[in-house]
């Protein structure tokens, strides 16, 4: 990101060699050249790759890991242009044909690349596998960042001799043809070896005789990469024999079973595997029984669900399941998978296997969320930070005040309810203006006095007219921005503060609190305390369009440092869809504040009921008083520490 913040716009490239994926744009073949990519830009923003074009012409398909920002998190800002470019298996399987036809298509897209890439902002190449992925037609992911013209950032899973070992390797090609190293990222790193690692890393890399940084290390999560059950009817393209309600559920384990059913049955009565999956032949009725036994009544005796999972393995000819064993099955919760193949195969793809994020498992993508410390808040005001109708009665009431001592005659005319009646007759009737209330009060009040007569109230003078209306508008503003806040507010601020400060890495002069409102009221006009804890005021006037708008919540983000996620800050608002939804769907984390809130306050979706948690999805916590604000930000961030020792 750049000094144009989250508005800028992002190209994706993705290149690949996968003969298999039909639905990709592929390179080579005699029309190579007429199968130019499909860059598509989705809606008003995107985070990087969101969409794949389709080789086959019509829709655009979805990518798997892009859907996560665009269908869960919804974290896209600035226009988002992304392509995924797959070499044809029917080119890597022949040499002389890839030799003959390959590298036209390829120039073809590199060029095309360039050309498009030159109305975006910036363009972010990905490349699969090390850097010698494609050298079979002689495109490998070296020659591509060479052509584009493009730097290289490495990245390699945690460890410190293996990695630098491959990193090594990569190393040396990118050096071959020219392309420069930005920096390194070690990933799937385990805990205790970060500060290990943050030591001796960048020592290791001094011996290439380069500044190569160390960008960063990310810690391995068990919750985002131990599998679920819904990872594995993937895996094996089947589906759960039982209720599909638990299939996220996910397993720290995997065990062969192949001893007696007590030994089994010993094993499960021990919390060491609480959150196993087991595996055995689905001719074992004595084991399928042990298990379902033991679910039923750890469920029954600790008020959970169980943790284990069961996958059946055996030839679909002969060994499904009985009949009289999958009506027991069928009706059961703990989650069961039946595979049509050999254990011994079953084994060998669950072994190998490495589990991805899924657009369905939301809460596996929210869990990354949470591993992410609160770094910013934003606040609406109205029956947030203060009681709405009593600052809008106070201000209403001045202003007539002034109507009636200035112009008595016109205030006779309209009194307050006809006065409120005609304002919102305009607020529908001028859609452009609806947002801006500022314009909408001195509309009005221009008509009434178009109706009495300018010169019935000695304002025919243009600059008298004038003075008037903004000396009106003022009896209005000022009251309007001197709230009395609600009990506790000045100590929540500063508590945040402190919170944040805590959980913040970057400059001091970053941003802490900041408001993003509909209303109108002025920063300067509020309480100082306020003024000296808030450090910005994004409004509807401003941007020109209100909230639930993305773009508003957009112009508040773009307050924050460029090296903040969306998931790094947090919007409070009392309205679910203006401040709740428009937020969420914006990317940031969100806290509704619900005085109408009959039940103990949910400081993270964990702590709703289902019903509440479907009914309300766009809230990440909700509270019923704002002041409730600073402990669920605590929670979030212990959490964060949390999930990093894990």
């Amino acid at each position: 990101r750049n000094g144009e913040g989250d508005n800028a716009a992002v190209h994706l490239i993705h290149f690949g060699l996968d003969g298999a994926a039909t639905e990709d744009i592929k390179l080579g073949g005699t029309d190579a050249n007429e199968r130019a990519p499909h860059l598509a830009s989705i809606g008003s923003g995107g985070m990087l790759a969101m969409w794949e074009g389709s080789s086959s012409g019509g829709d655009l398909v979805e990518g798997s890991d892009r859907t996560i920002y665009a269908q869960v998190l919804d974290s896209t800002s600035g226009k988002s242009i992304s392509d995924k470019v797959t070499v044809d298996g029917s080119v890597v399987g022949n040499r002389y044909q890839a030799l003959k036809s390959f590298p036209d298509g390829s120039v073809a897209y590199l060029s095309k690349g360039k050309t498009d890439t030159s109305v975006q902002v910036f363009t972010v190449v990905e490349g699969t596998g090390h850097t010698g992925v494609g050298s079979i037609v002689d495109c490998n992911n070296a020659r591509i960042a060479a052509e584009l013209g493009v730097d290289m950032v490495l990245v390699a899973n945690g460890g410190l001799g293996s990695a630098f070992d491959d990193l090594a390797l990569n190393y040396s090609m990118c050096k071959v043809h020219g392309v420069k190293i930005r920096g390194v990222i070690l990933n799937k790193v385990r805990r205790d070896r970060v500060a290990m690692l943050r030591e001796y890393f960048p020592k290791a890399m001094k011996l290439w005789g380069e500044d190569v940084p160390l960008i960063g290390i990310v810690p391995n999560l068990p919750a985002l990469s131990d599998p679920s059950m819904l990872d594995f009817e993937g895996l094996f393209k089947t589906q759960m024999l039982t209720s599909r309600s638990r299939r996220f559920q996910q397993y720290s384990k995997t065990t062969l079973v192949t001893a007696g059913l007590r030994r089994f049955l010993s094993k499960l009565t021990s919390p060491e595997f609480d959150n196993a999956l087991f595996v055995t032949h689905v001719s074992r009725n004595d084991i399928i029984l042990g298990f379902l036994s033991h679910a039923q009544t750890f469920e029954l005796t600790n008020g959970i669900p169980y943790g284990g999972g069961l996958i059946l393995t055996g030839s679909p000819s002969e060994d499904q399941p009985q009949d009289y064993l999958m009506n027991i099955i069928k009706h059961a919760q703990a989650p069961i998978l039946y595979v049509p193949m050999t254990t011994f195969a079953a084994m060998e793809k669950i072994t190998h296997f490495t589990a991805k994020f899924n657009p369905t498992d939301e809460n596996r993508v929210h869990t990354l969320s949470s591993s992410v410390a609160v770094r910013g808040v934003t606040f609406d005001l109205d029956d947030t930070l203060w009681c709405g109708k009593t600052v809008i009665h106070k201000a209403t009431s001045a202003f007539h005040a002034f109507l009636t001592q200035e112009t008595p005659q016109l205030a006779e005319k309209f009194p307050p309810a006809v006065f409120d009646t005609l304002l919102s007759d305009f607020q529908r009737s001028l859609p452009d203006h609806a947002h801006d209330y500022t314009f909408l009060r001195k509309y009005t009040l221009r008509y009434c006095v178009k109706e009495v007569g300018a010169q019935n109230l000695q304002l025919g003078d243009a600059i008298k007219l004038e003075t008037y209306l903004e000396e009106a508008f003022q009896a209005f503003l000022v009251p309007r921005s001197q709230p009395d806040l609600f009990d506790g507010v000045e100590q929540l601020f500063q508590g945040l503060e402190m919170e944040l400060k805590a959980s913040h890495t970057g400059t001091d002069s970053a941003p802490l609190l900041g408001v993003i409102t509909n209303g109108n009221c002025e920063m300067d006009g509020l309480p100082k305390y306020f003024q000296d804890h808030m450090s910005f005021m994004v409004s509807a006037e401003l941007v020109g369009t209100p909230k639930p708008s993305r773009v508003i919540f957009d112009a508040a983000v773009a307050k924050f440092p460029a090296s903040y996620s969306r998931q790094h800050l947090v919007h409070v608002g009392d309205h679910y869809e203006c401040d709740v939804e428009g937020a969420k769907r914006a990317g940031l984390r969100t806290i509704w504040v619900n005085a109408m809130w009959s039940k103990p306050d949910a400081l993270t979706q964990a702590d709703l009921t289902k019903e509440d948690a479907e009914q309300y999805a766009a809230a990440d916590a909700i509270v019923k008083e704002v002041n409730a604000v600073l402990s669920v930000v605590k929670r979030w961030n212990m959490l964060a520490k949390t999930s990093l020792k894990e």
